[in-house]
């Protein structure tokens, strides 16, 4: 049985390293691939585990996921130009978060689901390490690219090399940060006898940190900034509750902290942003910077690969930073295409609300969502901006907006449920228990998802209807998180 458990556990890891190679091949189709191989070789595991074992059955707000996937079948059946292939991937990956990945075994103790989730975490965070370590040699020794308006270290052309864009490394580097941070946790608080490992984890943290300023992205850097804010809160605010009776006190104490500590991540990021261009001047550069391909481009990628820090439908050519050290911030006061700003994403959010007002109640699925946005918006101001790039409608690059046009209010509603369920568990346990190790666990991973869902979901479509690592990452979590605010008895 130990070993069937522990198989469930790797099965999550490989699903999720698995998703975390397809953001380095070239074209959709490899992508795609992987995507599916990873399916097939999962679906063995996740049928014994849903006919036989029935771990899904164990969690407390299944429910809501259950009549979510329900009514997610409706929207397909409803949608009129599905992309049937597409969808169905999307789907099935979907169950598997839901059904798979975020389910717990509840056939082992407290320490051993611990202890496997130190190893799952410990290989996710020796993956994304190499990456970010060849990503930043490929980056300081002039063999990167530039993709948008930012220069990166990974690039792909017909002849030779691996592609990563700046907003998938800089998701590789916040989930190594994640990561780090569980790990870092587990071996402080003695759950994990391994008390050199973590100077390796925060080697990690401050590789991932590095790697982030390279990228430039800005929704991952204040994402990761989120992140640390979110612990300083719940870390202050329970010191303060063992002092202090007065709730308002205590918040307000707790809130000024925390604005303090934001103050000082600002300042500090804006002068390493600042440096950053003056000293990868300095840095030895080869004469010519490598060209990829110019048929590569933002398009080519998978529904994986859809999301961009800037939404762009050309990409201009490379040059090096030593003919101009501010290209990136000179791009980037223009976004003169987009009249509103947000790199485009109002423009897209606008021509969501379109689809929405039409199709309110199921939406209209993930393999119609191009479709049904030029349908609805043909003609008007905010589709004219991508009437040549109608590609860029995938994915609504935000959380709320993609479930909404996705799968309508009915599904948004579930959804919500669901987390608004987990969120006040876990609230009221991080307010009722003690200052314990289980609690420092549980301040980390809600943290982490708070950061996902709510930070990275403001310019991103991460949540569900995402076949990418960090979703599968997200779920992963979620399954930690509600293991460990059911443990009154350990509390006790």
């Amino acid at each position: 049985m130990n070993k069937l458990n522990i198989n469930k556990n790797y099965t999550s890891i490989i699903a999720i390293v698995g998703l975390m190679m397809t953001i380095i091949v070239p074209f959709n189709v490899y992508a795609s691939y992987i995507s599916l191989t990873i399916l097939i070789l999962l679906f063995p595991f996740f049928m014994y585990d849903v006919i036989y074992k029935k771990s899904y059955k164990k969690m407390k707000h299944i429910k809501y996921l259950l009549i979510f996937i329900l009514a997610y079948i409706i929207t397909i059946f409803l949608s009129e130009k599905n992309n049937l292939i597409s969808t169905v991937h999307v789907f099935i990956w979907m169950i598997i978060y839901m059904i798979y990945i975020y389910p717990s075994n509840k056939t082992i103790d407290y320490k051993e689901s611990l202890i496997q989730f130190y190893r799952g975490n410990k290989i996710i965070i020796i993956i994304t390490a190499m990456i970010q370590v060849i990503a930043i040699s490929f980056f300081i020794f002039n063999y990167g690219t530039k993709v948008g308006s930012t220069f990166i270290g990974m690039y792909y052309n017909r002849n030779s090399g691996i592609t990563i864009d700046s907003i998938q490394l800089s998701w590789i580097s916040i989930t190594c940060i994640a990561g780090s941070l569980i790990n870092y946790t587990l071996i402080q608080n003695k759950i994990i006898n391994a008390p050199k490992n973590k100077y390796f984890y925060l080697g990690c943290i401050v590789l991932s940190l590095i790697t982030l300023e390279t990228t430039l992205t800005r929704n991952t850097i204040y994402s990761t900034i989120a992140l640390f804010l979110f612990i300083i809160f719940i870390y202050t605010f329970k010191k303060l509750q063992n002092r202090f009776k007065n709730i308002l006190a205590i918040l307000l104490l707790s809130i000024s902290i925390t604005t303090v500590s934001l103050g000082i991540f600002l300042i500090t990021d804006k002068v390493i942003r600042k440096e950053l261009p003056n000293i990868i001047i300095q840095l030895p550069k080869k004469d010519s910077m490598k060209t990829p391909s110019s048929e590569i481009n933002s398009e080519q990628k998978t529904n994986e690969n859809s999301e961009g820090n800037t939404v762009t439908t050309n990409q201009p050519s490379a040059e090096s930073p030593r003919e101009n050290k501010n290209t990136v911030s000179l791009e980037r006061s223009k976004e003169s295409r987009f009249k509103y700003g947000l790199s485009g994403r109002y423009e897209i959010w606008r021509c969501g609300i379109n689809v929405i007002k039409s199709y309110p109640l199921f939406g209209v699925s993930t393999g119609d969502m191009i479709a049904k946005t030029i349908e609805t918006n043909e003609g008007n101001e905010f589709y004219k901006v991508f009437e040549n790039s109608p590609n860029v409608f995938a994915s609504q690059h935000n959380a709320i907006m993609h479930e909404l046009v996705a799968s309508g209010f009915v599904g948004f509603i579930l959804l919500t449920l669901f987390i608004f369920y987990m969120a006040k568990d876990t609230l009221v346990y991080l307010y009722k228990c003690k200052f314990t190790a289980n609690f420092k666990i549980v301040c980390i991973l809600a943290s982490i998802i708070a950061t996902f869902i709510f930070v990275i979901g403001i310019g991103q479509s991460i949540f569900c209807f995402q076949v990418s690592f960090i979703s599968a990452y997200l779920w992963y979590i979620f399954q930690y998180l509600e293991m460990c605010i059911q443990l009154k008895e350990v509390e006790e």
